[in-house]
């Protein structure tokens, strides 16, 4: 190499090389880092996954059960205004309930 003591110099092309091999190996350790933050990121995401769905059903299943007791309460109050009718067997059924 170009120097006295065997180490690179800023003039050498060695030196040059070692200096940017060393940049892109700090460029790439921050890349990994930012990645690493991302990938934790997502995990704490996928944690709460199951939550979210759980919010969502139950936002979904208040929404029908609504509903439900709308119909029921709308079922009964016409269940009150109009008076049912009485189910009657036919003749030739009553009369064979009581031979039995």
């Amino acid at each position: 190499m170009g120097s006295k003591h065997d180490q690179p110099q800023p003039t050498d092309p060695v030196w040059n090389e070692c200096h940017g091999d060393a940049e892109v190996i700090q460029l790439l350790k921050n890349r990994i880092s930012e990645l690493e933050g991302e990938i934790k990121a997502c995990n704490e995401l996928l944690a709460e996954l199951p939550d979210v769905f759980e919010r969502r059903f139950q936002q979904r299943l208040e929404r029908l059960m609504e509903r439900y007791q709308l119909l029921a309460e709308q079922v009964d109050q016409e269940q009150i205004e109009r008076p049912q009718p009485v189910l009657r067997l036919p003749k030739f059924l009553q009369k064979r309930q009581r031979s039995a």
